[in-house]
């Protein structure tokens, strides 16, 4: 979701965006809550591996957009 915005896209995988149906703050807000929600569940599971592995992945994509 965040992507699409940060990318202005209006298709992804051939279907329209969540940014282009609705709006960029809606997508954003969504992005945010299915990120938190995420974390909260492998936190529940107690799996720092899962953790870890989000974690660094997460740094990967967000720097990856940055440069």
């Amino acid at each position: 979701l965040h992507d699409d915005v940060v990318d202005e896209s209006g298709q992804r995988r051939g279907r329209p965006t969540a940014n282009l149906l609705w709006d960029n703050k809606s997508s954003v807000l969504v992005g945010d809550y299915l990120f938190s929600r995420s974390f909260q569940l492998m936190v529940e599971t107690g799996s720092l591996r899962v953790l870890d592995i989000l974690a660094n992945a997460s740094a990967t994509i967000a720097e990856g957009e940055v440069l």
